[in-house]
């Protein structure tokens, strides 16, 4: 009977040690997702973009040339209530002017994923998808056919939206 147990043991020893090794660590991430859009769709996104980008530049500029041609007019005391109504217009158009730039921007950053291949892949999923929507961690067609500079799929923005607004309410109590 010894002879058994001393078998016994040498092979539950084997399992023991096997339990107390740490875990191998994970395996590195892979690449991140690419491109779901065949080339043809690919072409099709980058001249919708190339022809947003341009109606938007040539508003901005057509904008600028009307927020300085308001800052050029003199004023005089009679027109005091005239004056207040051009400064706002003024500055409601230097808004404008930047929310089209930034406009601008997301366009520009569209049309370099199209280039590196990662364009219509949601970026808050592509290090981890977060299951918001079924074709994660993809932007559906649909969406970028409306927007198609947008980096998010609606679900991740309707998540990002009521957390702004939440955070702003936060900070309008304080």
């Amino acid at each position: 009977m010894t002879k058994k147990k001393s078998t016994t043991t040498k092979k539950a020893a084997p399992a023991a040690a096997a339990r107390t090794q740490p875990a191998p660590p994970p395996p590195p991430p892979g690449p991140p997702p690419k491109t779901k859009f065949s080339k043809d769709e690919l072409k099709a996104f980058k001249a919708q973009l190339l022809a947003l980008r341009e109606q938007l530049t040539r508003d901005v500029g057509n904008m600028e040339n009307q927020a300085l041609k308001g800052s050029d007019q003199e004023v005089s005391v009679d027109h005091m209530a005239d004056h207040g109504s051009d400064t706002f217009e003024q500055d409601f158009t230097l808004g404008l002017i930047e929310n089209e730039g930034q406009t601008i921007r997301e366009i520009d950053m569209a049309i370099e994923r199209i280039q590196d291949g990662s364009f219509g892949v949601c970026d808050a999923c592509v290090e981890e998808p977060l299951k918001l929507c079924k074709p994660c961690p993809y932007i559906p067609k649909a969406r970028l056919e409306a927007i198609p500079y947008t980096r998010y799929c609606v679900e991740y923005a309707r998540v990002a939206e009521r957390d702004r607004e939440i955070e702003e309410a936060n900070d309008e109590e304080e």
